[in-house]
């Protein structure tokens, strides 16, 4: 094998290593974040008293699934996840329901140390 072929070939080896190792990292779900967990202030969702129908809200985001892999909780109008679940992650919006800017059947990721209030009409 040539000397430039060797480079080639070591090159690609090292991009193949570096894909792999980016498709690992990139697909393991979330966890609390540093903020979180040492200062307690960690991602909470609320569903508005003025939503007319319930929204679903859960831990641990999984960014190749697009939606949270965790604990998940059924919040009626008016109820937290604080204190029920530990970090929420994300929350979805029913079919036939929106957020004034977004549509459901959807999940929105949220970053850990968001405190949401939602409303939603279906």
């Amino acid at each position: 094998m040539s000397r430039t072929m060797r480079r080639v070939a070591t090159g690609l080896a090292a991009a193949g290593l570096a894909a792999t190792a980016l498709v690992a990292t990139t697909s393991q779900p979330a966890s609390a974040g540093w903020v979180c967990e040492n200062t307690g202030v960690c991602g909470t969702v609320t569903n508005s008293s003025a939503s007319n129908g319930n929204i679903l809200v859960a831990e641990n985001w999984n960014d190749a699934q697009g939606q949270p892999t965790g604990p998940r909780l059924t919040l009626r109008p008016g109820q937290t996840s604080n204190g029920q679940l530990h970090d929420t992650d994300g929350y979805y919006i029913p079919a036939g329901c929106d957020q004034g800017y977004v549509y459901g059947p959807k999940w929105v990721k949220i970053i850990d140390t968001n405190q949401v209030t939602v409303k939603i009409t279906c």
